[in-house]
């Protein structure tokens, strides 16, 4: 009932560019007195965490945010608007980046006038690239061969990624509200390479290209023939507006956010994805905002805002990235494992171990895993990082054991316990990190239930 709810406000009043993701997995409601108004937010600890402005008439937005924010704090927790699109009075409002915008009636002037993007459409034709649009009953039917093809290809980006799936507004939902969603396939000998997902924007008569994805090897061009294809769509049906949605961290943020923009590369391009959308030459960039209720610290707004898209644990998902980015993560417990070997083989055996023996078990041991490791790194899989785990725990088990039957009468300093210490945590971590890459190397990250709910 909650979503039939949702559902007919946003297609009365839907106007921010992520309206229609208020209907996507793991989002709770607030709806006003009348019915007439509605905010999706994410319950992250002390925080509710709108998923942009409120659904409703806009006239009645600020007052609606008014009462949304009353009744978060009435239960002790801290609103916040991500990806506000209007600076709201009552509110202080912190830059989080641009989005792009077209008109589609204006892309055929577009591309005479942009020579670099005919050219990418036709590298991907001549690479035998083509794209079309697909019904959402081909793409969903789980038995179909489409949806299989499309999952397979979801699960090979999802694989090239350098952080963890995140949740919240960028939830990987393609499948669900599938009568809202428009589907464009890029294909190439009769394989999917690519998939771009339009959501609509009711009340601008928009789309929101929601998600963009292809696979590692789709051809030069892939990417824009599928924007190419589905704005030409837009423009036959009359849409007005076209948005790709957030670049974040674009624009002219605050200087400790640009700091974390120019810091972060190694994890997450930001200025690599808004110089993708640039090249599509859009008409116009507009202001992205996190709104919250005057008198509280941005950064603590913004903190629950990314503890939102961590999926409400920062050690959750800082565990999970170590383990989507197992080749990286392997390489240094390889590398790690050779100064420790050495160290072991210089310390003194009395002091350390039990006897000379036990201390050539424990280097022949670590060499074992080392090797291991190594073999892992050039080429992953399941079963070798299960192996390793469980070595790793049996590194951890017998380490436990000398420490508590022979270190603990031998090791009297701080540094020497330290030492002890990082003997049992670091195979213990690595242990963790390993189970859980084996884990989720053949995940696939997409909601097969719709778990939202709703608060009267």
């Amino acid at each position: 009932m909650s979503l039939e709810k949702v559902t007919t406000l946003m297609q009365r009043y839907g106007h921010d560019t992520v309206c229609s993701q208020a209907l996507e997995p793991g989002l709770s409601y607030w709806f006003s007195e009348d019915d007439e108004a509605c905010v999706a937010y994410a319950a992250v600890g002390s925080a509710w965490v709108a998923a942009g402005g409120p659904i409703c008439a806009l006239d009645n937005r600020e007052e609606v945010m008014r009462d949304f924010a009353k009744a978060a704090q009435n239960v002790g927790k801290r609103p916040r608007f991500f990806a506000t699109e209007d600076i709201c009075e009552g509110f202080s409002s912190v830059l989080i980046g641009e989005q792009a915008e077209w008109e589609p009636k204006c892309w055929q002037k577009t591309l005479k006038g942009k020579a670099s993007l005919r050219e990418q459409l036709r590298r991907a034709r001549a690479k035998g690239v083509s794209v079309r649009a697909a019904s959402a009953s081909e793409v969903c039917d789980a038995k179909g061969a489409l949806h299989q093809q499309v999952r397979t290809m979801v699960r090979d980006w999802q694989q090239s990624r350098q952080m963890a799936p995140m949740q919240f507004l960028v939830t990987l939902d393609l499948f669900q509200n599938e009568a809202h969603k428009r589907y464009f396939v890029a294909e190439r000998a009769g394989n999917v390479i690519g998939l771009l997902v339009a959501a609509p924007i009711p009340a601008r008569n928009g789309w929101f290209f929601e998600n963009l994805l292809r696979a590692h090897d789709a051809s030069n061009g892939t990417t824009e023939l599928l924007f190419d294809c589905a704005i030409r769509a837009a423009a036959d049906e009359g849409i007005e507006l076209v948005s790709f949605g957030l670049a974040p961290l674009a624009g002219d943020v605050s200087a400790w956010l640009a700091t974390i923009r120019d810091h972060s590369r190694w994890l997450y391009d930001f200025e690599g994805l808004r110089a993708f959308k640039a090249k599509l030459v859009p008409q116009r960039w507009q202001h992205i905002y996190l709104s919250f209720p005057k008198r509280e610290k941005g950064v603590v707004a913004t903190i629950d805002s990314l503890t939102a898209f961590a999926g409400g644990s920062w050690v959750g998902f800082g565990l999970r990235t170590l383990a989507h980015a197992h080749a990286t993560v392997v390489w240094w417990f390889a590398l790690l494992l050779v100064p420790w070997t050495v160290l072991l083989s210089q310390g003194a055996v009395e002091h350390w171990f039990p006897n000379a023996s036990i201390r050539a078990a424990w280097i022949g041991f670590d060499m074992l895993l080392f090797f291991g490791l190594v073999n892992l790194a050039l080429g992953f899989e399941k079963s070798k990082a299960q192996l390793l785990s469980l070595l790793a725990a049996c590194d951890a088990g017998l380490g436990i054991t000398q420490l508590v039957l022979f270190n603990r009468f031998t090791l009297t300093t701080m540094s020497e316990w330290f030492l002890a210490m990082v003997a049992i945590a670091a195979p213990v971590g690595a242990s963790v990190i390993l189970g859980l890459s084996a884990k989720m190397r053949d995940k696939l990250y997409l909601p097969s239930t719709q778990t939202s709910k709703a608060l009267a």
